[in-house]
């Protein structure tokens, strides 16, 4: 089964002192049941994997695919094959200029 979705994400990541980012957790959670029942959070969780976003941070665009390998108490789900495209936001201000744009 194939499932062509596209997930945006827009995050702030705090920069330490040596240069290198605080990790920043995200999950990926696989949650089935009847048709509708996983919207709000219901439905069983079948699968789930932790990452840490702060590893594919760059202050230049870049991408990396990779696979993620889901699993349940059963063994082998299979493969989410995942992109996360890194792209540097300009600084925000308090006040909005035409520089932002």
């Amino acid at each position: 089964m194939c499932i062509d979705e596209k997930m945006v994400l827009i995050c702030t990541f705090y920069r330490k002192k040596d240069g290198s980012f605080d990790e920043k957790k995200s999950k990926f959670l696989i949650k089935a049941g009847p048709l509708g029942c996983c919207d709000r959070g219901r439905g069983t969780e079948i699968s789930k994997k932790k990452i840490d976003l702060s590893s594919f941070a760059e202050a230049h665009e870049t991408a990396s695919a990779f696979n993620m390998k889901m699993e349940t108490y059963a063994g082998l789900l299979g493969n989410l094959k995942v992109t996360i495209a890194c792209q540097w936001l300009k600084d925000a201000r308090a006040t909005p200029s035409d520089d932002m744009s």
